[in-house]
């Protein structure tokens, strides 16, 4: 399997900073991968040299990556290739020859120009994922490589994600559930002492730091979906990721998440939790599913609520009880909203924004409207078909705010 980045790079730094990208999002291809191939103006990057830096990496790799891109790093010698490329040329000539092509810079004119001149040539799978310029290219370069494994092994991964879920299905046995949000109002239900041993506990997210929570609620149900803050190569992603694996450990817990992000969960938590991780597919062009046993297939949307936790809480049960989902007033104008401090990972807030700049530069207040319509499509759609829901926790997002019912 050959790989091409494009447009050609003439600034070594942001093809280091490449390198080390392609690193973390295609280890789980690299048995597979004969040459990942960049193009350089320059002469003092060669592949030997790549090389040689591959074998060295804390010294030339950005230190807010993952700990694992390093040790990974000298796998990849001779597979990080080098062509020299002084005017853009041999770049926009070369890319038929390429199952994969990942555009990393669309950000000027000139680098428009000549991936537009490679997309005349080449047809095949293709990601736009600036991270200056394009804020879902961190969605873009997970789906990239999934898609770029075989057709068999993406049918295997849906296989077992069904038999998983059937799995959880019948060990739920319609009990009442407990969804929980990662809000400030989190640390309020964690001084309250409330007994959830009544229903089963869906936990999603950065949750899993909250210790405390964790071991107060006892989770069956663990949904992430970001492909910043879960399946990226930051630092911050690698912490989650220890405690994920941490929390599979400890607890008798579903995972369920993206199914592109399975390939990246299964390599590092190994196949003794293969059968625990359910991969629910994610379509642009569908009704609102709340049946996941039917078709493990949802609606597209920006929020892991519901994207994820509601469709399957519906799945496993008609009586579903949500907490920590506070949102905010309409008249702040922050960034998104607040979260639980002692559920999130603060310290490599900043470095995050360093890895993915262009995930934060978000119309925020127009995603708050967005999510709260489609809160409400959700809610609606559940209760027609039977489901009970109830909003345990004060919210400022009106559709959950009109369903409160204090208990605690």
């Amino acid at each position: 399997m050959i790989f091409h980045l494009v447009p050609h790079f003439s600034d070594r730094a942001r093809l280091l900073d490449e390198v080390a990208r392609c690193i973390w999002y295609f280890e789980m291809l690299r048995e597979e991968i004969d040459e990942v191939r960049f193009y350089y103006v320059g002469t003092d990057l060669t592949t030997d040299v790549i090389s040689d830096i591959l074998r060295n990496p804390e010294d030339n790799f950005e230190v807010y990556y993952d700990p694992l891109i390093y040790e990974w790093a000298s796998l990849w010698c001779g597979k990080i290739i080098i062509i020299h490329d002084p005017h853009g040329e041999y770049v926009q000539t070369r890319t038929h020859e390429a199952q994969g092509v990942l555009v990393w810079s669309m950000k000027d004119g000139y680098h428009k120009e000549i991936v537009n001149s490679c997309a005349k040539r080449y047809t095949g799978l293709y990601a736009e994922a600036d991270t200056r310029a394009n804020p879902i290219e961190a969605v873009n370069r997970v789906e990239l490589p999934y898609l770029l494994i075989s057709i068999e092994k993406r049918k295997a991964i849906d296989a077992l994600s069904k038999r998983a879920l059937l799995d959880l299905y019948e060990q739920i046995n319609g009990a009442k559930l407990y969804l929980f949000g990662t809000a400030p109002s989190i640390s309020q239900v964690v001084a309250a002492n409330y007994d959830y041993g009544d229903g089963v506990s869906v936990v999603c997210n950065s949750l899993i730091r909250n210790k405390k929570l964790m071991n107060s609620v006892n989770p069956r149900v663990l949904i992430c979906g970001d492909p910043v803050f879960h399946a990226g190569p930051s630092r911050y992603a690698a912490a989650y990721r220890k405690d994920l694996m941490q929390t599979m450990a400890n607890f008798d817990v579903w995972l369920v998440t993206h199914s592109n992000f399975v390939p990246i969960m299964r390599n590092l938590l190994g196949e003794k939790y293969y059968d625990r991780i359910i991969g629910i597919r994610t379509q642009v062009e569908i009704d609102i599913n709340l049946n996941l046993l039917e078709s493990l297939s949802v609606l597209t949307t920006e929020n892991i609520l519901t994207m994820q936790m509601l469709p399957v809480a519906c799945t496993l049960s008609d009586d579903i009880n949500i907490l920590g989902c506070d949102g905010r007033s309409f008249l702040e104008e922050s960034y998104f909203w607040k979260h639980d401090k002692t559920s999130q990972y603060d310290e490599h807030m900043e470095e995050t924004k360093l890895v993915h700049p262009s995930f934060f530069e978000r119309d925020f207040n127009n995603y708050y409207l967005t999510h709260c319509a489609t809160v409400e499509r959700t809610l609606s759609t559940a209760e027609s078909a039977g489901k009970t829901i109830r909003m345990i926790t004060p919210s400022y997002i009106p559709p959950l705010a009109k369903r409160y019912q204090a208990v605690m």
